[in-house]
């Protein structure tokens, strides 16, 4: 990553982690967020159009918020890494599941 993207990775990076710790906040404790993912169609919706208004902010509204151009594959990385966030949380609780039995 070159230094003049950093701010650009970053802030959608944050936006994308946020988006997506929405769905651990279904879910919290031992109980997976996998059985009920998409059960909940308002939110899903909502999940939806906010990732369609980041990605419009970024493309379109970059020179206001100082942003650099994102390519199709760099949304990948990032949306892949916050997906991350889900991953790590259906651990945590998968452990707790197991070991508190």
């Amino acid at each position: 990553i070159n230094k003049e993207m950093t701010p650009t990775y970053i802030f959608n990076l944050f936006i994308f982690l946020v988006i997506f710790n929405v769905y651990n906040c279904k879910s919290i404790g031992k109980n997976s967020i996998l059985k009920s993912f998409f059960n909940n169609k308002v939110l899903n919706i909502i999940f939806i159009s906010t990732i369609i208004i980041q990605i419009f902010i970024s493309i379109f509204l970059r020179n206001f918020f100082s942003l650099n151009y994102l390519n199709y594959i760099e949304y990948l990385k990032i949306i892949s890494f916050s997906l991350s966030i889900i991953v790590f949380s259906e651990f945590i609780k998968f452990f707790r599941r197991v070991f508190n039995k």
